[in-house]
C-alpha cells in the first residue's frame, strides 16, 4: 500500500503563524483611516458641466457615486480593516 500519513515538519510553524495573523488583524482595527469627503464645486461636476438626462444621471448616482465622487456614503466594512485602507 502506500505510506503512512506523516506530519509536515513546519506545521507547528504555520499554527503558531495563523495565530500571529489573529493578532495583527486586531491591530489593524486600531489604525483605520479618516473617511471623509472633500468638499467640492457642483458647477465642476459632470451633470453641471453637460446635460446628463435624467434617466443616466440616476445611473451614476445609483452605480458609480458612491465610489468615484465626493458624495460617499462610507458603509460599515469600510472601518474594518484590511478592507478600510
Amino acid at each position: 500500500m502506500g505510506r503512512p500519513f506523516r506530519s509536515i515538519p513546519c506545521a507547528k510553524t504555520v499554527e503558531m503563524g495563523s495565530g500571529d495573523h489573529c493578532f495583527d488583524f486586531i491591530g489593524l482595527q486600531f489604525t483605520t483611516p479618516s473617511h471623509t469627503n472633500l468638499p467640492f464645486d457642483e458647477a465642476q461636476t459632470l451633470q453641471g458641466i453637460t446635460n446628463v438626462p435624467p434617466d443616466i444621471s440616476a445611473l451614476f448616482a445609483r452605480s458609480c457615486n458612491d465610489c468615484h465622487s465626493n458624495k460617499t456614503i462610507w458603509r460599515w466594512y469600510t472601518y474594518v480593516a484590511p478592507v478600510s485602507g
